[in-house]
């Protein structure tokens, strides 16, 4: 989970001979962390090409879906190959899959894979799940993954995470557009 600097220090206030787990993901040689000043720089590839790496984390359950259907909009094309994952419990969400690929079980999981098309765009574009006890959902598919010419992205916990590289100046201009609404009070953002 990306959490910004300054609503992480409030978990780590210990009373007198106080005992925290900590737990970190990286390689042991870097640390990151999120700095919303610094999160929209741009940087290049090898090749000299804008490519930025984005990861946001929904602070605030109460946004509504709109971040979530304009960055899928922009991003998912009709014949991109994508990826849905379901919990093995989550029969209806499944089926609903599996119009549009083939599953395979993968232990706790499901994953479902296929190619994009209008009716699967217009129906993440116009579903608005009603199962909001847990998660404050964009969608009702817990992981889609889409990897094409303009990013490779990662909807996650039901939208409520995203994990995006995005590789054109354009499109990181429109994905800084999109996200510029909200103030860091709804969203951490962080950059790696």
């Amino acid at each position: 989970m990306l959490v910004l600097d300054k609503d992480r220090k409030s978990f780590y206030q210990f009373k007198e001979n106080g005992i925290a787990l900590i737990c970190t993901i990286g390689d042991g040689k870097k640390e990151w962390h999120s700095n919303i000043e610094d999160a929209l720089k741009v940087e290049f590839d090898g090749g000299g090409n804008a490519m930025r790496r984005f990861g946001i984390q929904m602070i605030d359950h109460s946004v509504s879906s709109d971040w979530w259907k304009s960055i899928i909009k922009h991003f998912f094309k009709v014949g991109d190959n994508f990826e849905i994952r379901c919990w093995k419990e989550e029969t209806e969400e499944i089926l609903q899959a599996q119009q549009y690929g083939t599953a395979t079980d993968e232990g706790n999981e499901i994953s479902i894979k296929g190619v994009l098309t209008d009716k699967l765009l217009l129906e993440l574009m116009t579903d608005n799940p009603s199962d909001k006890d847990i998660y404050n959902k964009m969608t009702k598919y817990f992981t889609i993954n889409v990897k094409n010419e303009l990013c490779d992205i990662c909807s996650a916990h039901y939208g409520t995470e995203m994990y995006i590289t995005i590789y054109s100046d354009k499109d990181i201009l429109f994905f800084e557009q999109v996200m510029s609404k909200y103030s860091d009070d709804y969203f951490s953002i962080g950059e790696w």
